[in-house]
């Protein structure tokens, strides 16, 4: 599957073809990625109160900059939103694909004998 996938593209020069098919869902999986992690690195360096004494291992868990933390959970909820969405989507048509090609083996259980 690698093999026709993403090699025999390359080696009949079908690289650009490539990369504006899957180019947008490549970037739509960083950028999910990028936004949890700057989510974390925010949360940890501008909402949290700074230790109480130097000796702490951890910051307290009270929040600093709480009308800025409200603005960053607003917009960050619409996020959010959308990527619950999308997942619950493609998550059903994954089922709905396995569904269908599993039903002509609905005569037989699909585990093993010891595990029905």
């Amino acid at each position: 599957i690698f093999m026709y996938i993403l090699i025999l593209p390359m080696i009949h020069g079908k690289w650009m073809e490539l990369l504006n098919k899957w180019g947008t869902v490549i970037l739509t999986f960083i950028i999910v990625l990028v936004v949890k992690k700057i989510q974390v690195f925010v949360g940890g360096k501008f909402f949290l109160q700074p230790k109480m004494s130097p000796s702490d291992s951890q910051k307290p868990l009270a929040l600093d900059n709480r009308r800025v933390f409200v603005n960053f959970s607003y917009f960050l909820f619409f996020h959010s939103v959308v990527v619950g969405l999308t997942s619950c989507l493609m998550r059903l048509f994954r089922s709905i694909i396995i569904g269908v090609w599993l039903v002509g083996r609905i005569d037989r259980p699909v585990m093993p004998k010891g595990y029905e």
